[in-house]
């Protein structure tokens, strides 16, 4: 279901371009790296511009926000950009400028988010630059679906991502992956 999931995601949320390159965190994939990456994912990933998070998983087209997650930690692209996600809303995490639909679920979410620099890991754990935890992000985002009845909030806006579905993984104890669902439309 993961690969089906990821499958869809990369298929539907590809940038056009001019070229067939596929370009995470600004370098482009040669097309070894990528069949790498393909037949490590189970996916197909269509040519555009991406950026990838490598110490949470999270990644998205760029100028946009986050459409999903993968595996933390891949040795894929370059250094995650401040202006990756072409934000402005004054909230970074792992140094990466939160998109505007970012910082608006945020707010549905939590009723208030804080202009600053935070960490998350692939658990979904957001801590301050001070390393204060401050919440674990998915599983607030799954208590408010159950709360709210479904992908769709009161306010009728989309979750967290700015994709059809999401999902992310992270390391489980057996050293291999859990996939949590966040939504789709």
């Amino acid at each position: 279901m993961k690969a089906l999931f990821l499958l869809f995601l990369f298929s539907t949320l590809s940038m056009a371009q001019d070229n067939d390159q596929t370009i995470i965190n600004g370098v482009a994939m040669s097309s070894q790296d990528l069949s790498l990456l393909q037949q490590q994912l189970g996916v197909e990933i269509k040519p555009g511009e991406y950026w990838y998070d490598k110490k949470s998983g999270i990644w998205g087209l760029k100028c946009q926000g986050a459409a999903g997650g993968i595996a933390a930690g891949l040795h894929i692209g370059g250094e995650l950009a401040q202006d990756a996600s072409c934000g402005t809303s004054r909230m970074f995490f792992n140094g990466r400028e939160l998109h505007q639909q970012e910082l608006q679920y945020l707010i549905q979410l939590f009723g208030v988010a804080y202009p600053g620099h935070y960490h998350i890991d692939p658990a979904g754990n957001l801590f301050t630059e001070e390393h204060v935890f401050v919440v674990n992000l998915w599983g607030s985002i799954q208590r408010s679906q159950r709360i709210l009845g479904g992908y769709y909030s009161k306010y009728g806006n989309k979750g967290f991502f700015s994709g059809g579905c999401s999902s992310f993984s992270s390391n489980s104890a057996g050293g291999g992956y859990n996939s949590v669902i966040i939504g789709c439309e």
